[in-house]
Protein backbone atom coordinates (compact mmCIF):
# COMPACT_ATOMS: atom_id res chain seq x y z
CA UNK A 1 0.00 0.00 0.00
CA UNK A 2 1.13 3.33 -0.98
CA UNK A 3 3.18 5.36 2.01
CA UNK A 4 2.83 8.79 1.14
CA UNK A 5 0.68 10.96 3.86
CA UNK A 6 2.93 9.03 6.73
CA UNK A 7 5.66 11.68 6.88
CA UNK A 8 4.03 13.53 10.03
CA UNK A 9 4.67 10.80 11.86
CA UNK A 10 8.01 11.76 11.92
CA UNK A 11 7.92 15.55 12.54
CA UNK A 12 8.23 15.51 16.28
CA UNK A 13 11.88 14.14 15.16
CA UNK A 14 12.40 17.34 13.02
CA UNK A 15 15.00 18.29 15.76
CA UNK A 16 17.19 15.43 15.02
CA UNK A 17 18.31 17.17 11.70
CA UNK A 18 20.32 19.43 13.43
CA UNK A 19 22.47 16.36 13.74
CA UNK A 20 23.33 16.93 9.97
CA UNK A 21 26.58 18.69 10.68
CA UNK A 22 28.14 15.92 9.98
CA UNK A 23 32.42 15.13 9.11
CA UNK A 24 32.94 15.65 5.57
CA UNK A 25 34.48 17.84 2.96
CA UNK A 26 31.58 19.79 1.12
CA UNK A 27 32.49 20.89 -2.41
CA UNK A 28 32.66 19.32 -5.88
CA UNK A 29 34.13 16.44 -5.61
CA UNK A 30 33.79 13.53 -8.06
CA UNK A 31 32.34 11.46 -5.35
CA UNK A 32 31.42 7.89 -6.80
CA UNK A 33 32.76 8.59 -10.36
CA UNK A 34 35.64 6.18 -10.32
CA UNK A 35 37.31 4.71 -13.62
CA UNK A 36 34.40 3.75 -16.11
CA UNK A 37 31.92 3.53 -13.32
CA UNK A 38 29.49 5.65 -11.39
CA UNK A 39 27.85 4.22 -8.13
CA UNK A 40 24.57 6.12 -6.74
CA UNK A 41 23.19 5.31 -3.19
CA UNK A 42 19.38 4.62 -2.64
CA UNK A 43 17.71 5.38 0.35
CA UNK A 44 15.28 2.84 1.12
CA UNK A 45 12.55 2.11 3.71
CA UNK A 46 13.86 -1.70 4.00
CA UNK A 47 12.64 -2.16 7.44
CA UNK A 48 10.21 -0.37 10.11
CA UNK A 49 6.99 0.97 9.58
CA UNK A 50 6.95 2.42 6.22
CA UNK A 51 8.62 -0.44 4.52
CA UNK A 52 5.84 -2.34 2.21
CA UNK A 53 8.07 -5.35 0.85
CA UNK A 54 8.29 -3.05 -2.57
CA UNK A 55 10.26 0.13 -2.93
CA UNK A 56 12.09 1.91 -5.53
CA UNK A 57 15.07 -0.55 -5.98
CA UNK A 58 13.71 -2.28 -8.53
CA UNK A 59 13.06 0.21 -10.50
CA UNK A 60 16.34 2.01 -10.21
CA UNK A 61 17.93 -1.15 -11.17
CA UNK A 62 15.96 -1.63 -14.35
CA UNK A 63 16.46 1.67 -15.77
CA UNK A 64 20.13 1.55 -14.76
CA UNK A 65 20.10 -1.66 -16.62
CA UNK A 66 18.31 -0.19 -19.69
CA UNK A 67 21.31 2.69 -20.18
CA UNK A 68 24.20 0.55 -19.47
CA UNK A 69 22.40 -1.61 -22.15
CA UNK A 70 23.01 1.48 -23.98
CA UNK A 71 26.16 1.88 -23.71
CA UNK A 72 25.82 4.35 -19.84
CA UNK A 73 26.48 7.61 -20.31
CA UNK A 74 29.94 9.12 -21.66
CA UNK A 75 30.81 5.36 -21.97
CA UNK A 76 30.54 5.07 -17.69
CA UNK A 77 28.39 2.65 -16.32
CA UNK A 78 26.20 3.20 -13.41
CA UNK A 79 25.78 1.43 -10.20
CA UNK A 80 23.89 1.40 -7.02
CA UNK A 81 24.13 0.76 -3.65
CA UNK A 82 21.04 0.88 -0.92
CA UNK A 83 21.02 1.76 2.22
CA UNK A 84 17.96 1.44 4.92
CA UNK A 85 16.61 3.95 6.53
CA UNK A 86 14.79 1.96 8.79
CA UNK A 87 11.74 4.08 8.04
CA UNK A 88 12.64 6.96 10.10
CA UNK A 89 14.53 11.02 9.98
CA UNK A 90 17.86 9.70 12.15
CA UNK A 91 17.76 6.37 10.17
CA UNK A 92 17.85 8.15 6.93
CA UNK A 93 20.43 10.30 7.84
CA UNK A 94 22.67 7.42 9.66
CA UNK A 95 21.95 5.49 6.01
CA UNK A 96 22.95 8.93 3.59
CA UNK A 97 26.33 9.14 6.00
CA UNK A 98 27.20 5.51 5.27
CA UNK A 99 26.52 6.12 1.78
CA UNK A 100 28.71 9.22 1.48
CA UNK A 101 31.77 8.46 3.53
CA UNK A 102 31.87 4.30 3.58
CA UNK A 103 30.30 3.87 -0.28
CA UNK A 104 31.40 7.20 -1.24
CA UNK A 105 28.49 7.61 -3.77
CA UNK A 106 28.19 10.27 -6.71
CA UNK A 107 24.61 11.03 -5.92
CA UNK A 108 21.68 10.32 -4.48
CA UNK A 109 18.65 8.63 -5.16
CA UNK A 110 15.75 9.56 -2.03
CA UNK A 111 13.41 6.94 -2.13
CA UNK A 112 11.39 7.64 0.99
CA UNK A 113 9.25 9.98 2.70
CA UNK A 114 11.93 9.85 5.57
CA UNK A 115 14.86 11.54 3.47
CA UNK A 116 13.71 14.89 5.51
CA UNK A 117 16.37 13.15 8.24
CA UNK A 118 19.06 13.65 5.42
CA UNK A 119 18.57 16.86 3.55
CA UNK A 120 20.57 19.08 5.19
CA UNK A 121 24.05 16.24 5.81
CA UNK A 122 23.42 15.90 1.88
CA UNK A 123 23.01 19.76 1.48
CA UNK A 124 26.85 20.33 3.82
CA UNK A 125 28.42 17.62 1.71
CA UNK A 126 27.20 18.92 -1.94
CA UNK A 127 26.07 15.61 -2.56
CA UNK A 128 23.28 15.64 -5.24
CA UNK A 129 19.51 14.21 -4.06
CA UNK A 130 16.90 13.08 -6.45
CA UNK A 131 13.39 12.99 -4.99
CA UNK A 132 9.67 13.16 -4.72
CA UNK A 133 8.72 16.53 -3.76
CA UNK A 134 5.69 15.58 -1.27
CA UNK A 135 8.78 13.85 0.85
CA UNK A 136 10.75 17.26 1.92
CA UNK A 137 9.35 20.58 1.62
CA UNK A 138 12.90 21.50 1.07
CA UNK A 139 12.67 20.52 -2.81
CA UNK A 140 10.61 23.84 -2.62
CA UNK A 141 13.51 26.06 -1.18
CA UNK A 142 16.07 27.52 -3.18
CA UNK A 143 18.88 27.12 -0.95
CA UNK A 144 18.76 23.38 -1.58
CA UNK A 145 20.28 24.22 -4.65
CA UNK A 146 21.43 19.98 -4.54
CA UNK A 147 17.81 18.54 -4.23
CA UNK A 148 16.09 17.65 -7.20
CA UNK A 149 12.43 17.14 -7.29
CA UNK A 150 10.96 14.44 -10.01
CA UNK A 151 7.95 15.95 -10.31
CA UNK A 152 9.10 19.84 -10.12
CA UNK A 153 9.35 22.10 -7.58
CA UNK A 154 5.89 22.37 -5.13
CA UNK A 155 5.41 25.74 -3.05
CA UNK A 156 5.83 25.27 0.31
CA UNK A 157 3.06 27.17 1.62
CA UNK A 158 0.75 25.30 -0.77
CA UNK A 159 0.16 26.81 -3.74
CA UNK A 160 -3.91 26.36 -5.36
CA UNK A 161 -4.48 25.53 -8.88
CA UNK A 162 -7.21 25.41 -10.92
CA UNK A 163 -6.14 21.44 -11.57
CA UNK A 164 -8.22 20.24 -9.16
CA UNK A 165 -11.37 21.73 -9.90
CA UNK A 166 -11.42 21.40 -13.63
CA UNK A 167 -11.27 17.75 -12.90
CA UNK A 168 -14.29 17.37 -10.57
CA UNK A 169 -16.03 19.63 -12.63
CA UNK A 170 -15.10 17.70 -15.30
CA UNK A 171 -17.03 14.27 -13.95
CA UNK A 172 -20.27 16.20 -13.18
CA UNK A 173 -19.30 17.17 -9.75
CA UNK A 174 -21.34 20.23 -8.38
CA UNK A 175 -20.57 20.04 -4.69
CA UNK A 176 -17.00 18.45 -3.53
CA UNK A 177 -16.45 16.72 0.24
CA UNK A 178 -12.97 16.38 1.38
CA UNK A 179 -10.81 15.12 4.43
CA UNK A 180 -7.38 14.72 5.15
CA UNK A 181 -5.62 13.50 8.26
CA UNK A 182 -4.30 15.95 10.97
CA UNK A 183 -1.18 17.01 9.85
CA UNK A 184 -0.12 19.63 8.18
CA UNK A 185 1.05 18.40 4.62
CA UNK A 186 -2.75 16.42 4.48
CA UNK A 187 -4.39 19.98 6.27
CA UNK A 188 -2.61 22.16 3.65
CA UNK A 189 -3.39 20.03 0.66
CA UNK A 190 -6.79 19.59 1.10
CA UNK A 191 -7.29 23.38 1.74
CA UNK A 192 -5.39 23.79 -1.56
CA UNK A 193 -7.69 21.66 -3.41
CA UNK A 194 -10.61 22.66 -2.35
CA UNK A 195 -9.84 26.47 -2.98
CA UNK A 196 -9.11 24.98 -6.41
CA UNK A 197 -12.98 23.83 -6.41
CA UNK A 198 -14.32 27.13 -5.35
CA UNK A 199 -12.31 29.09 -8.32
CA UNK A 200 -14.17 27.05 -10.52
CA UNK A 201 -17.47 27.36 -9.31
CA UNK A 202 -18.00 23.99 -7.35
CA UNK A 203 -19.33 24.27 -3.90
CA UNK A 204 -17.28 22.97 -0.83
CA UNK A 205 -20.00 21.06 0.85
CA UNK A 206 -17.87 19.44 3.33
CA UNK A 207 -13.87 19.98 4.93
CA UNK A 208 -12.75 17.89 7.43
CA UNK A 209 -8.66 17.21 8.26
CA UNK A 210 -9.22 16.14 11.78
CA UNK A 211 -9.05 12.50 10.61
CA UNK A 212 -6.24 9.73 12.45
CA UNK A 213 -3.66 8.81 10.42
CA UNK A 214 -4.87 5.11 8.99
CA UNK A 215 -8.15 5.36 10.27
CA UNK A 216 -10.84 2.99 9.54
CA UNK A 217 -13.24 4.19 11.78
CA UNK A 218 -15.56 5.93 9.14
CA UNK A 219 -19.21 5.43 10.01
CA UNK A 220 -19.77 8.63 11.43
CA UNK A 221 -17.66 10.27 8.97
CA UNK A 222 -19.52 8.78 6.25
CA UNK A 223 -23.07 10.00 7.77
CA UNK A 224 -21.74 13.69 7.49
CA UNK A 225 -20.70 13.69 4.01
CA UNK A 226 -23.99 12.20 2.88
CA UNK A 227 -25.70 14.69 4.91
CA UNK A 228 -23.60 17.52 3.44
CA UNK A 229 -25.04 16.88 0.21
CA UNK A 230 -22.10 15.86 -1.63
CA UNK A 231 -21.33 14.29 -4.74
CA UNK A 232 -17.72 14.45 -5.24
CA UNK A 233 -15.29 13.89 -2.52
CA UNK A 234 -10.90 14.57 -2.64
CA UNK A 235 -9.12 11.87 -0.36
CA UNK A 236 -5.68 12.86 0.10
CA UNK A 237 -5.22 9.58 2.47
CA UNK A 238 -3.72 6.15 2.89
CA UNK A 239 -5.90 3.82 0.71
CA UNK A 240 -7.22 2.28 3.39
CA UNK A 241 -8.76 4.87 4.84
CA UNK A 242 -10.36 5.70 1.10
CA UNK A 243 -11.27 2.17 0.73
CA UNK A 244 -12.66 2.23 4.32
CA UNK A 245 -14.81 5.47 3.71
CA UNK A 246 -16.12 4.70 0.14
CA UNK A 247 -17.56 1.45 0.57
CA UNK A 248 -19.30 2.89 4.04
CA UNK A 249 -20.38 5.65 1.70
CA UNK A 250 -21.88 2.74 -0.45
CA UNK A 251 -23.48 1.12 1.85
CA UNK A 252 -25.04 4.56 3.24
CA UNK A 253 -26.63 4.75 -0.40
CA UNK A 254 -24.35 7.95 -1.59
CA UNK A 255 -23.56 8.00 -5.53
CA UNK A 256 -20.44 9.59 -6.00
CA UNK A 257 -20.09 11.55 -9.61
CA UNK A 258 -16.01 11.04 -8.74
CA UNK A 259 -14.45 9.97 -6.21
CA UNK A 260 -10.54 10.83 -6.60
CA UNK A 261 -7.60 9.42 -4.24
CA UNK A 262 -4.19 10.16 -4.50
CA UNK A 263 -2.48 7.08 -3.80
CA UNK A 264 -3.19 3.32 -4.75
CA UNK A 265 -2.32 3.70 -8.48
CA UNK A 266 -1.27 0.69 -10.07
CA UNK A 267 -0.38 -2.79 -8.84
CA UNK A 268 -0.70 -1.39 -5.36
CA UNK A 269 -4.46 -1.59 -5.54
CA UNK A 270 -4.84 -4.33 -8.39
CA UNK A 271 -2.79 -6.78 -6.22
CA UNK A 272 -5.49 -6.83 -3.64
CA UNK A 273 -8.57 -8.52 -4.37
CA UNK A 274 -10.20 -7.16 -1.35
CA UNK A 275 -9.02 -3.00 -2.56
CA UNK A 276 -10.28 -4.11 -6.30
CA UNK A 277 -13.98 -4.61 -4.99
CA UNK A 278 -14.03 -1.90 -2.88
CA UNK A 279 -12.96 0.74 -5.29
CA UNK A 280 -14.33 -0.26 -8.56
CA UNK A 281 -15.48 3.04 -10.52
CA UNK A 282 -13.05 5.12 -8.12
CA UNK A 283 -10.40 7.38 -9.92
CA UNK A 284 -6.77 7.29 -9.10
CA UNK A 285 -4.64 10.31 -9.30
CA UNK A 286 -1.07 9.85 -11.00
CA UNK A 287 1.95 12.70 -11.65
CA UNK A 288 3.01 10.10 -14.30
CA UNK A 289 1.36 8.45 -17.13
CA UNK A 290 -0.73 5.77 -16.38
CA UNK A 291 0.44 2.62 -18.06
CA UNK A 292 -2.41 2.08 -19.65
CA UNK A 293 -2.32 4.68 -22.08
CA UNK A 294 0.34 2.49 -24.02
CA UNK A 295 2.31 5.05 -25.36
CA UNK A 296 6.19 4.77 -26.25
CA UNK A 297 7.16 5.57 -22.91
CA UNK A 298 5.14 3.49 -20.44
CA UNK A 299 5.95 0.68 -23.24
CA UNK A 300 9.50 0.98 -22.37
CA UNK A 301 9.24 1.60 -18.65
CA UNK A 302 7.28 -1.61 -18.81
CA UNK A 303 9.12 -3.67 -20.92
CA UNK A 304 12.58 -2.87 -18.58
CA UNK A 305 10.88 -3.50 -15.60
CA UNK A 306 9.57 -7.13 -17.10
CA UNK A 307 13.55 -7.28 -18.39
CA UNK A 308 15.58 -6.62 -15.49
CA UNK A 309 13.56 -6.60 -12.87
CA UNK A 310 11.34 -9.49 -13.26
CA UNK A 311 8.24 -7.45 -12.75
CA UNK A 312 4.74 -8.35 -14.33
CA UNK A 313 1.74 -6.47 -14.55
CA UNK A 314 1.27 -2.65 -13.60
CA UNK A 315 4.21 -0.84 -12.28
CA UNK A 316 4.07 -0.30 -8.60
CA UNK A 317 3.60 3.48 -7.58
CA UNK A 318 7.64 3.20 -6.12
CA UNK A 319 8.41 1.83 -9.77
CA UNK A 320 7.30 5.08 -11.35
CA UNK A 321 9.03 7.11 -8.78
CA UNK A 322 12.44 5.08 -8.68
CA UNK A 323 12.85 5.23 -12.52
CA UNK A 324 12.05 8.98 -12.58
CA UNK A 325 14.55 9.44 -9.99
CA UNK A 326 17.15 6.89 -11.74
CA UNK A 327 16.07 9.08 -15.21
CA UNK A 328 16.45 12.41 -13.36
CA UNK A 329 20.18 11.28 -12.50
CA UNK A 330 21.06 9.97 -16.24
CA UNK A 331 19.91 13.54 -17.15
CA UNK A 332 22.31 15.24 -14.42
CA UNK A 333 25.45 13.30 -15.80
CA UNK A 334 24.45 13.70 -18.97
CA UNK A 335 24.35 17.71 -18.28
CA UNK A 336 28.02 17.58 -16.09
CA UNK A 337 29.77 17.08 -18.88
CA UNK A 338 32.37 14.40 -19.98
CA UNK A 339 34.09 13.90 -16.62
CA UNK A 340 31.20 14.83 -14.41
CA UNK A 341 32.19 16.21 -10.71
CA UNK A 342 29.13 16.41 -8.57
CA UNK A 343 29.41 20.66 -8.64
CA UNK A 344 29.66 20.27 -12.03
CA UNK A 345 26.30 17.63 -11.85
CA UNK A 346 24.60 20.25 -9.66
CA UNK A 347 25.08 23.35 -11.99
CA UNK A 348 24.56 21.39 -14.73
CA UNK A 349 21.20 19.77 -13.91
CA UNK A 350 19.61 22.96 -12.26
CA UNK A 351 20.37 24.73 -16.13
CA UNK A 352 17.85 22.03 -17.35
CA UNK A 353 13.97 22.86 -18.43
CA UNK A 354 12.95 20.11 -21.12
CA UNK A 355 13.29 16.97 -18.57
CA UNK A 356 9.84 15.11 -18.84
CA UNK A 357 11.01 11.76 -17.97
CA UNK A 358 11.00 10.05 -21.63
CA UNK A 359 7.49 11.57 -21.82
CA UNK A 360 5.88 10.10 -18.68
CA UNK A 361 5.34 13.87 -17.48
CA UNK A 362 2.91 15.96 -18.72
CA UNK A 363 5.23 18.85 -19.10
CA UNK A 364 8.76 19.36 -19.00
CA UNK A 365 10.14 20.36 -15.25
CA UNK A 366 12.21 23.26 -15.39
CA UNK A 367 14.86 22.94 -12.36
CA UNK A 368 15.39 26.74 -12.29
CA UNK A 369 12.48 27.70 -10.77
CA UNK A 370 11.53 26.72 -7.10
CA UNK A 371 7.82 26.89 -5.26
CA UNK A 372 6.85 27.04 -8.57
CA UNK A 373 3.72 24.63 -8.64
CA UNK A 374 1.09 23.46 -6.40
CA UNK A 375 0.28 20.41 -4.14
CA UNK A 376 -0.13 16.51 -5.38
CA UNK A 377 0.57 17.82 -9.33
CA UNK A 378 3.36 17.50 -11.80
CA UNK A 379 4.83 20.18 -14.03
CA UNK A 380 2.66 22.39 -15.70
CA UNK A 381 0.54 21.65 -12.43
CA UNK A 382 -0.73 18.60 -14.09
CA UNK A 383 -1.97 15.02 -13.49
CA UNK A 384 -3.27 11.96 -15.04
CA UNK A 385 -6.18 10.00 -13.57
CA UNK A 386 -7.10 6.47 -13.82
CA UNK A 387 -10.36 4.58 -13.28
CA UNK A 388 -10.69 1.29 -11.81
CA UNK A 389 -12.93 -0.76 -13.91
CA UNK A 390 -13.10 -4.63 -13.42
CA UNK A 391 -9.60 -5.89 -12.70
CA UNK A 392 -8.19 -3.02 -14.19
CA UNK A 393 -7.72 0.42 -14.37
CA UNK A 394 -8.95 2.90 -17.48
CA UNK A 395 -7.18 6.20 -18.57
CA UNK A 396 -9.65 8.76 -18.49
CA UNK A 397 -9.44 10.63 -21.86
CA UNK A 398 -10.32 13.53 -20.38
CA UNK A 399 -7.92 13.68 -17.67
CA UNK A 400 -5.10 11.92 -19.60
CA UNK A 401 -3.86 14.93 -18.82
CA UNK A 402 -5.51 16.82 -16.53
CA UNK A 403 -3.39 20.81 -16.05
CA UNK A 404 -4.03 23.73 -14.66
CA UNK A 405 -3.04 27.45 -13.78
CA UNK A 406 -2.28 28.89 -10.18
CA UNK A 407 -5.29 30.76 -8.09
CA UNK A 408 -2.98 33.38 -6.87
CA UNK A 409 -3.95 32.26 -3.24
CA UNK A 410 -1.89 30.01 -1.21
CA UNK A 411 -3.21 28.44 2.54
CA UNK A 412 -0.45 27.40 4.16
Amino acid sequence: MMRRHLLVAYIGASALLALAACSGAAGSGSGGASGGTIKVGVLADVTGALATGHDVEDAVKARFALQNAEGGVDGKKLSFVVADTTSTFPGALSAAQTLVEHDHVFGVIGGTEAVQGAVNYLKEQNVPLMGYYPDSPDFGVPSFTNMFSVDGSGNPNYLAVTTFGKFFKSQGVTSLAGVSYADAAGTGGLKATLESAQSVGLKVAYENNTLPIGTTDVEALALSIKASGANGIYLPVLENTSIALLTQLKEDGVHLKAALLIVGYGEDTLGSPPAVSAAQGDDFLTIFQPAEANTPATRQMVAALRKYAGETGDPYTFDYQGWAMASLFIRGLQAAGSNPTQGSFISGLRKVTDWNDGGLLAEPVDFKAFGNLGVTVGPGNCFYVAKLEGNAFRAITSANPVCGASTGQTVG
